[in-house]
């Protein structure tokens, strides 16, 4: 009697678990961190479906590039034809090879569509999934009116702005939506390398509504960044952070290159470079220990020169000075003696006013420029790191006014 056939096992091929569907998204605004937020998503797999832009040439050209080739399938799915060929026994029943391992199913390149150009409200109810508004600041609260009547519960709208949570929101949340505020803590230039910086390991600072919190996770996590959860009440003070170290610094470097040069310097850029990327990476490891200069050692007579020569020769720039150097010194204080103290304190002083000229009343003598700027000015707000809150555009902002 014949043994019996003995068919082999055929081995199941082993399947990725789906991955999630791509999120449905409009974009309401065509400015730098509208183009750049769409085409990183669209690159971590989203689906941009509509946009609306306050210039309708800026909303075709944003829809223009996101018109991008994308797998047809995700590559890395197997065809189980392949292995179960190879697991069946031949016509004389001979046992079949052990399979071979899973063939990749080749995933030909398609041309995404391109996304709807539609008035902002036809993008609220075209965004099945989440609606960014990529608006500036003084036009956010206008475009959440405008667009809240389309909006619908399961939906999630959000915005990029560093200063506003989820309070500005408060017409969509009544809505039966969900709020996000999704700010990306990057400079944005307006050039195609910006959708690169958003997924290079950026930090998002995020305000979230229960039902957007986890939507926010995935996004940045398909982004490659980390999220810190800002609460509400600390949205200001946390743009106040990013504006003071980002967009100061670039006031400050700006002066610094200004003096270079009056100083004769003829590439400022390339003797300051090493300095200021040295001083910080020093500061966001040590702190107050990465201080050095003349401020850090209590040199009084160092920085009285200095101040004589920028008093005489770039009087702009010496109440800044004046002010870091100020806020230096308080950093540094406890490690200084009380007689160094008070010599920094008196070479850090305001210069005395300008006389008058002579047969010139009191009334008409210069004053000496201001230590700190005029109130009016200190009331501005600054824009925002990342360029997300630059200020409204004085045209309408029916269309979205884009950032």
């Amino acid at each position: 009697m014949s043994a019996p056939l003995r068919l082999p096992r055929v081995r199941a091929a082993r399947l990725r678990p789906a991955a999630p569907a791509p999120t449905r998204i409009g974009v309401i605004g065509a400015g730098r961190a509208g183009r750049a937020l769409a085409a990183a998503l669209t690159a971590a797999g989203h689906e941009i479906v509509a946009v609306a832009s306050r210039t309708p040439a800026a909303a075709h050209r944003l829809a223009a590039d996101l018109a991008v080739p994308r797998p047809a399938a995700d590559p890395a799915v197997p065809r189980p034809a392949a292995d179960l060929a190879a697991a069946h026994p031949d016509s004389a029943g001979r046992a079949a090879a052990p399979p071979a391992p899973a063939v990749l199913a080749p995933a030909p390149a398609v041309l995404a569509p391109a996304p709807a150009v539609l008035a902002p409200a036809a993008v609220a109810a075209r965004a099945v999934d989440l609606l960014v508004l990529a608006v500036p600041d003084g036009a956010l609260a206008d475009v959440v009116a405008l667009v809240a009547p389309a909006v619908r519960p399961g939906q999630v709208v959000a915005h990029l702005s560093g200063a506003h949570g989820t309070a500005v929101l408060a017409p969509v949340l009544a809505r039966g939506a969900d709020a996000l505020a999704l700010h990306p803590a990057m400079t944005l230039t307006g050039d195609p390398a910006d959708a690169g910086r958003l997924r290079a390991g950026v930090t998002f600072g995020v305000t979230a509504s229960a039902g957007a919190a986890a939507l926010a996770a995935r996004l940045v996590d398909d982004l490659g960044g980390r999220i810190e959860w800002i609460a509400e009440a600390d949205r200001v003070r946390y743009h106040a952070a990013l504006a003071h170290g980002a967009n100061h610094l670039v006031t400050l470097v700006n002066d610094a290159v200004e003096l270079a040069r009056r100083a004769g310097v003829a590439d400022p850029a390339t003797l300051l470079a090493p300095l200021l990327r040295a001083a910080l990476d020093n500061v966001l490891a040590h702190g107050d220990a990465a201080l050095t200069g003349p401020v850090a050692r209590g040199d009084a007579a160092t920085v009285r020169a200095h101040l004589a020569d920028l008093d005489r020769t770039a009087p702009a720039l010496a109440p800044a000075y004046r002010a870091l150097a100020r806020r230096t010194a308080d950093r540094t204080a406890a490690d200084r003696d009380p007689a160094a103290a008070a010599a920094l304190r008196a070479a850090l002083a305001d210069p005395p006013p300008t006389p008058a000229a002579p047969g010139a009343s009191a009334a008409t003598a210069t004053p000496a420029p201001p230590a700190t700027p005029p109130a009016a000015a200190q009331a501005v707000t600054a824009p925002a790191a990342g360029a997300v809150t630059e200020p409204a555009s004085a045209a309408p902002v029916n269309s979205g006014g884009d950032r």
